[in-house]
């Protein structure tokens, strides 16, 4: 069964020290297979850092994220991981199958 795990944190500062150095606070939550979710919150609150962490774009500054089970925070050849995801207006079908690539760590 598929899962991501993510127990993480991200800053684009060195060393931060309060929560204002944050992108995105400490969090640990789990997408789990056959799930619907959706990102809301207000402008600047880490949405977009998230996707962009999941997506493999950016390496969280601190923690892991985690496909099944082994944690991939590094580069596995030639590249980051492969995960699809999709934004806008809920005009794409509602029947969509993903599949996650086998990759070594």
């Amino acid at each position: 069964m598929a899962r991501i795990d993510l127990d993480l944190a991200h800053a684009y500062r060195p060393n931060p020290t309060q929560d204002s150095d944050y992108a995105l606070l400490p969090l640990k939550m789990s997408f789990r297979d056959g799930g619907a979710y959706a990102l809301l919150g207000p402008s600047g609150c880490g949405k977009t850092t998230m996707l962009n962490i999941i997506s493999g774009l950016l390496v969280p500054s601190r923690g892991t994220v985690s496909f099944f089970t082994p944690a991939i925070n590094r580069c596995v050849s030639g590249g980051l991981w492969h995960v699809s995801i999709i934004t806008g207006p809920s005009s794409v079908s509602t029947t969509l199958q993903v599949e996650f690539p086998s990759f070594a760590a």
